[in-house]
């Protein structure tokens, strides 16, 4: 049995709030395009997500075929954004004023990462190059270092571990004519989002309902378990095809 996305009307589709029973209307007028909805932005910053019994139905509870079919909503809603830089591996970077920048992750891999996964500056150095390791992913599926795309000068961290509510992870200096090799372009996200949903659509998962959903089995409530290991770290390859994974 292979994922594939419903061909439900819109009146009967329901997002992973519905889902939840947090919310009981539907008030979603954006084609689930979570990540420019402003309740999806509200309640993820409300800390109702917090108080969700662990026993009802939504992120918890939710089947892997139409958790994956959510995923793959949210994954349509990304574009490339003209609100930050895109760089290459899968690093953002917004600019606060004159060389001054936040530095954080693509909003696809955040996410794909669950809030177990930690992320960790590799590089303490106040000067980094471009090349030289600087984050450090840790998952229950693995462990990936990425390399920064980019030369800058750290200006402090915003975190110690983890990524902060608003997916930034440091400040830097960055000059302008550093920016010049390291942009990823709109082409490369377009195929690389291509890629990513065609890995969704094609998993087979009939092993995991048939090893979590019956027989009182365990519900999985990471998309890397949902996936199965192997398979996320096929997706985490697509994003970060240079990276040591």
């Amino acid at each position: 049995m292979k994922t594939q996305v419903k061909n439900m009307s819109f009146e009967k589709q329901q997002c992973i709030w519905m889902s939840n029973g947090i919310l009981e209307y539907k008030l979603c007028d954006r084609n689930f395009e979570c990540e420019n909805c402003h309740i999806d932005m509200g309640m993820r910053h409300s800390g109702l997500t917090e108080d969700v019994d662990k026993n009802s139905p939504g992120f918890q509870h939710m089947e892997p075929d139409v958790y994956i079919q959510h995923l793959l909503h949210r994954l349509n809603g990304i574009h490339y954004s003209q609100n930050f830089l895109n760089l290459k591996n899968q690093i953002t970077a917004r600019n606060i004023f004159d060389t001054s920048f936040y530095i954080g992750l693509n909003p696809i891999v955040n996410m794909l990462l669950d809030k177990e996964t930690e992320v960790n500056l590799i590089n303490n150095n106040q000067t980094i190059s471009a090349g030289d390791e600087f984050l450090c992913l840790n998952g229950s599926w693995g462990r990936l270092i990425i390399d920064s795309p980019i030369s800058f000068r750290m200006l402090g961290k915003i975190t110690d571990s983890g990524i902060t509510q608003n997916n930034w992870i440091c400040l830097a200096e960055i000059e302008q004519k550093d920016f010049t090799d390291s942009i990823f372009s709109e082409h490369s996200f377009k195929r690389m989002k291509n890629e990513i949903s065609r890995i969704f659509n094609q998993k087979d998962l009939s092993s995991v309902v048939g090893q979590t959903m019956n027989d009182g089995g365990v519900y999985l409530t990471k998309i890397s378990d949902i996936l199965g290991h192997e398979d996320f770290q096929v997706v985490l390859k697509k994003l970060f095809p240079d990276s040591k994974l």
